[in-house]
């Protein structure tokens, strides 16, 4: 039996036993009487409807707060697996793929007694910039926009950035543009630069609920009243003679069953009170007995069912953490490894003062994909490379350990860099299944002399600082990435490399960082700073770039970051006699 029937049956009962006992007095105390049972019967309904709603709303908000930080969880989750392997997380590109929208812009619904749109969750990044949101007025904009209107919004957006999860009340629009109070949760999407905000409005999640208690409440109050009036003017002439003491005993039987029936109404809302505040507590083992009425052993099979997820999400949780913490250490040991690789001793050849050579690598992750290198040919030839990986992560370092191993063994063999760069990529090429390819330059140094013969492999061209502090591009001789073409034949070009001029390698993580405003760096702006910084040493130069680099972007470096340095020793002073 539902409790709404059950509700009925006791109040009306109740209501007729208070009759019984009213119509042994006389017609005037009968009428005085009905009038007066009249309003304790309504104010005893409209009372006890008040209490189980503000208790079916107590507990119904709190289970529904729970239900929204699980949708904000999942559809991080969800999110985190779908980016996973993305290399380029352009927002017009993402707001494009309408399975990552549908992710990342789906509906919270109510399901109380029926299914119907309560909330909705978007996702940002850590600037507050709404990069998919299902209202499209809101979408592409800041939420700072609205930090002076809605500074509690605000306050929890600003939060998620250095918190995993945030949560509470605030007041925003709705998708028309309405302005409600809503349960916002914040959940920070794993390895991604983005945030999903899950938020519903809790009167709405559970409306359907609250409106039918009321109703029932204001029904029986309606038929109370108009069985007493009926029943005292068809009765009112036979229970002048009608033993008083029979009144007596119905009403206190009435009394009673009206008693033991709301101790049975209200007992099972109790538990789940008392349940949902423990759940609060973190005991996840927490469990109600599923009795009373239909609708209450259901909600209480819904939060036992609650308790036990939550248990199973807390396990698989920690196993992940400590499954995440053996992948980083092993990456850690990674890095180390592929940083033991690059040469890091500075100066490198302390014999040879015809030049100055310094070079730095940032990487964007724990183990990069870029990596220099320079070795002496022989007394006179210096070899130098810088290369760009593709993709990030271990695969990159481990390709890129592999072409660097296999380029400094065919100089070995051939000094021609065009030659050189042609069998490395004959080499590389071969058995590549994971399809895998570095872009590159090559180059022999004549120290003697300043001749720099070099071979491109698809990399940005080099730029050339004069001593008047010109800057200049040269190096493009756009060949394919080594990797890609199996029989590709590279050309060589050679130029002269004057006293006093300098020479610089960069890869892509140098123009390409972005600013938070999603602005490039470019090779301009590389450009003016290098004509401001020219005529300083090698390692003032890379430093230099580094941190404009680092300050650019605002610590969010999204590649790595490569930069070489060659700088060509001035002619000593003429002697004057």
């Amino acid at each position: 039996m539902r409790l709404r029937t059950r509700l009925t049956l006791a109040f009306a009962s109740i209501t007729v036993f208070a009759i019984a006992a009213l119509l042994v007095i006389t017609e005037i105390g009968i009428d005085q009487l009905t009038g007066r049972s009249t309003e304790t019967a309504t104010a005893a309904v409209e009372r006890i409807a008040a209490e189980n709603y503000h208790l079916s709303e107590d507990v119904l908000t709190r289970y529904g707060e729970k239900m929204v930080e699980m949708k904000a969880r999942n559809a991080a989750n969800e999110i985190s697996l779908y980016l996973a392997g993305w290399e380029d997380l352009d927002y017009r590109q993402l707001r494009e793929d309408p399975q990552l929208r549908a992710i990342a812009t789906q509906d919270i619904h109510a399901e109380f007694p029926e299914t119907r749109v309560a909330g909705y969750v978007d996702m940002g990044d850590h600037t507050g910039y709404a990069v998919l949101h299902p209202n499209p007025e809101v979408e592409g904009r800041n939420f700072e926009e609205w930090r002076e209107k809605y500074p509690d919004m605000w306050d929890y957006v600003v939060r998620s950035f250095s918190e995993e999860e945030v949560r509470g009340y605030y007041t925003f629009m709705d998708r028309e543009s309405r302005t409600r109070k809503k349960y916002m949760v914040t959940r920070q999407v794993p390895e991604t630069p983005f945030i999903v905000y899950a938020a519903v409005e809790i009167d709405e999640y559970f409306l359907p609920v609250h409106q039918a208690i009321r109703r029932a409440g204001k029904a029986t109050v309606e038929e109370a009243e108009t069985g007493i009036e009926a029943a005292g003017d068809r009765f009112n002439d036979l229970i002048k003679t009608r033993s008083f003491f029979l009144g007596l005993f119905v009403l206190l039987l009435g009394g009673l069953l009206g008693l033991v029936m709301a101790s049975r109404i209200s007992r099972p809302i109790r538990r789940l009170r008392d349940g949902v505040e423990k759940l609060g507590e973190g005991d996840f083992s927490v469990e109600v007995p599923s009795g009373g009425s239909t609708e209450t052993a259901e909600l209480s099979a819904a939060f036992n069912r609650l308790g036990g997820r939550l248990r199973e999400y807390m396990e698989n949780l920690k196993r992940e953490v400590g499954a995440r913490e053996a992948v980083e250490s092993e990456v850690r040991i990674a890095r180390q490894i592929q940083e033991s690789l690059l040469p890091h001793s500075f100066p490198p050849f302390p014999d040879h003062q015809e030049f100055d050579l310094f070079a730095v690598n940032l990487a964007a992750k724990e183990v990069a994909g870029d990596f220099y290198d320079f070795f002496l040919l022989d007394d006179d030839r210096l070899a130098l490379v810088i290369a760009d990986v593709s993709g990030k992560g271990i695969p990159a370092a481990l390709f890129m350990a592999v072409s660097r191993t296999v380029i400094k063994n065919v100089c070995s063999q051939e000094t021609d860099p065009g030659r050189a760069l042609t069998l490395a990529n004959r080499s590389i090429s071969q058995d590549n299944e994971a399809c895998m390819f570095v872009t590159l330059i090559l180059g022999c140094y004549r120290i003697s002399t300043g001749e720099f013969a070099f071979a491109n492999a698809g990399h940005d061209e080099m730029l050339l600082i004069r001593e008047d502090g010109t800057v200049e591009p040269f190096g493009l001789m756009r060949g394919t990435a080594v990797g890609i073409v199996e029989d590709e034949v590279y050309r060589s070009g050679s130029r002269i490399i004057e006293p006093g001029q300098t020479l610089v390698f960069y890869t892509d993580g140098v123009t390409e960082a972005t600013s938070a405003e999603n602005e490039l760096f470019g090779r301009e702006r590389l450009e003016k700073l290098l004509r401001d910084h020219g005529g300083r040493p090698a390692r003032e130069i890379c430093d230099r770039i580094r941190e404009a680099v680092t300050e650019f972007q605002q610590g969010k470096q999204f590649d790595d970051v490569t930069v070489m340095v060659l700088k060509r020793a001035g002619l000593p002073p003429p002697i004057v006699h």
